[in-house]
């Protein structure tokens, strides 16, 4: 009998292990381009740089999916406004926070990924994204879909709002 519970966290620790497998592969393919080029083997220098920016490219690939991994609900609603050119303001409307904690969102979002400015932000993420599928998004947003900003009813209500908004309580 499958039990689910069990399942999410070993599929989670499975995401994470794939992760760090192509953290390493492309940390190996870095340092051995950089060994040929110390031996001074006959390989030519466009053919090392290309392996050296496809496993650059793949690093950052892996980077990104542990910083989603550890973003919480919030961070990902702040992160896809980013990339949809919302400004501070209209984060914290949605999510129900004041604009300060909206600004940290973002601001936590982009330490997280070694950035100083919101249009680097909304541009290395927006490059990202394109390498996550839907479904391995799902689970690092606890629940929130890849492009739920942008596919999103602004007449209608939001389905996902109990993820990432929590109800005020009264006083």
């Amino acid at each position: 009998m499958f039990n689910k519970e069990i399942a999410l966290p070993i599929e989670a620790r499975l995401a994470s292990l794939e992760i760090k497998v192509k953290l390493i592969e492309s940390r190996m393919a870095t340092d051995m381009s950089t060994i040929l080029e110390l031996l001074g083997s006959g390989v030519q220098s466009a053919e090392v740089e290309a392996e050296n920016n496809k496993a650059e490219d793949g690093r950052r690939q892996a980077e990104f999916r542990i910083i989603l991994s550890k973003m919480t609900p919030k961070q990902h609603v702040a992160m896809q406004m980013v990339i949809g050119v919302c400004e501070n303001n209209e984060i914290a409307e949605v999510v129900g926070v004041e604009e300060n904690s909206a600004k940290m969102y973002v601001r936590n979002v982009s330490a997280k990924m070694g950035l100083r400015f919101r249009a680097d932000l909304r541009e290395e993420s927006k490059k990202l994204m394109e390498y996550i599928s839907e479904d391995e998004y799902i689970k690092m947003s606890k629940g929130i879909p890849k492009h739920w900003w942008r596919d999103r009813l602004p007449d209608k209500e939001d389905v996902y709002a109990p993820i990432y908004k929590k109800p005020r309580k009264s006083v």
